[in-house]
């Protein structure tokens, strides 16, 4: 009877694995043709004439920041060299105990203004609308520390723009950034919602908010980083276009229809994964409002913001664990979404996969491990038997991240040396040997926080 167990429960385990890689493998695939033929279309479009263009609807940038006096300035900075003729920055202090507010002030010129979209109907934390003296464009809104999620909202309540892009404190775009996301929302006219590719800042040189020089960081953290935003950003969400949309637009670098995003709820203020939250609201949203044809959320590969990643043990630990928080949170929250018709493609592929390839991933791993180690200490397992499932569990990973490395050489290469290159394999393998296993105990983490509950910033 035992035997029996170890059998069924290994071959288990070992499907389990292989359907999941291989899927994912699958979306790789579908990201194949898009990406070179969104590479070749990059090099024929004329920026110059979409800059001059007075068709450009508005652009809120929101950024929220809490205690950022070493990276504010550098930001707005980044910000006015971003060509986009229609942008407005909307920059919320989030009840900083730091000096950020001051800095602000004293960078920007602030001088407060009445609150007029608000006259009638104060928000409760907000303590002032303030605008620079310095840049036209750009209004910074002081309020009392509510965290991230409700920051954005105040962001988007003081603004009457028709999109708004949320980026982090820390984050930089480059020039073309705008011009490049807004431009799926006039050929598919159900968008609600568009991602762009991040990429790692870590071992880049800035200068006055710009980059000067792309390099790979060499701290073993934020290294593997690199590879895994390659994989899981750049072409694993690509190929969800061709899976029912993208669930997750990633906080750091995300477009909006702004009266969508208020129709549907804006921010839910207790949600540790806000961004990952109000996607699946808005792709909800899109469904039950009657549409069934057009993608309400999409990925598109070339617009590129550059953000800092956490180079310390327990700062990626707190960042992961909050990561699987909020997607058990939102899961659990949407869970009528699983396997719905209704809900399209994403109710019968994307959800699903999110329940099964990311939520539950980390349970079965961790108890599949233990059952490898023990049936093969009983000799239920082989040598060879631990070694196949092992491969079929890491080195498919493994694989794919050299395929998306392989993928960036041919394509937008913005890593061009080869030391750079040779970093990039090198943490294709590295991944999986410690810091796929730190990432299953910090996924617990987040799973058991949820189940306690609490919310921090």
């Amino acid at each position: 009877m035992v035997e029996i167990f170890f059998h069924f429960a290994g071959l288990s385990l070992f499907y389990y694995f292989l359907i999941i890689n291989s899927f994912y493998f699958l979306l790789i695939l579908f990201s194949i043709p898009s990406i070179y033929k969104r590479f070749i279309e990059v090099n024929m479009e004329s920026i110059a004439d979409m800059v001059n263009s007075e068709s450009l609807p508005d652009i809120a940038i929101i950024v929220p920041c809490y205690n950022l006096e070493s990276l504010i300035c550098k930001t707005l900075e980044s910000l006015s060299h971003v060509e986009y003729p229609a942008k407005r920055i909307v920059v919320v202090n989030d009840g900083s105990t730091d000096t950020t507010f001051d800095i602000l002030k004293d960078y920007l010129g602030l001088y407060e203004v009445p609150d007029i979209l608000h006259a009638d109907d104060k928000l409760e934390k907000q303590r002032g609308v303030y605008r620079s003296k310095t840049y036209q464009n750009i209004i910074v809104v002081d309020k009392e520390n509510g965290g991230r999620a409700e920051a954005l909202n105040y962001g988007i309540q003081n603004t009457v723009s028709q999109f708004f892009l949320v980026i982090d404190g820390d984050t930089l775009l480059e020039k073309n950034a705008l011009l490049r996301m807004v431009r799926p929302f006039f050929s598919n006219p159900n968008a609600l919602g568009q991602g762009g590719t991040i990429r790692i800042l870590n071992g880049c040189s800035v200068d006055k908010g710009e980059i000067t020089s792309i390099g790979i960081p060499s701290n073993y953290y934020a290294g593997i980083q690199v590879v895994e935003y390659l994989r899981s950003f750049l072409y694993g969400r690509l190929g969800w276009n061709y899976m029912g949309g993208n669930v997750i637009v990633s906080g750091a670098f995300g477009l909006f229809e702004r009266e969508a995003a208020v129709q549907a709820g804006m921010y839910d203020k207790e949600s540790i994964g806000e961004d990952f939250d109000l996607t699946i609201r808005l792709i909800k949203y899109h469904y039950d409002s009657g549409h069934t044809s057009g993608l309400p959320i999409n990925f598109i590969p070339d617009p590129v913001a550059w953000t800092e990643v956490p180079s310390t043990y327990w700062t990626i630990r707190q960042q992961r664990a909050r990561w699987h928080q909020g997607l058990c949170q939102t899961v659990f929250k949407m869970w009528r979404m699983f396997c719905n018709t209704k809900y399209g493609l994403t109710g019968l592929i994307a959800f699903p996969y999110m329940v099964l390839g990311e939520l539950f991933e980390p349970v079965i791993e961790f108890l599949g491990m233990i059952l490898i180690l023990t049936g093969y200490f009983l000799g239920f397992y082989t040598g060879y038997d631990c070694l196949l499932i092992m491969l079929v569990a890491w080195g498919l990973t493994a694989s794919l991240s050299l395929i998306t490395v392989f993928m960036e050489m041919t394509t937008f290469r913005r890593y061009r040396s080869i030391l750079q290159l040779g970093k990039l394999f090198l943490y294709s393998f590295l991944e999986n040997f410690g810091f796929r296993q730190m990432y299953i105990w910090w996924r617990f983490i987040g799973m058991y926080r949820y189940y306690k509950g609490g919310y921090t910033w």
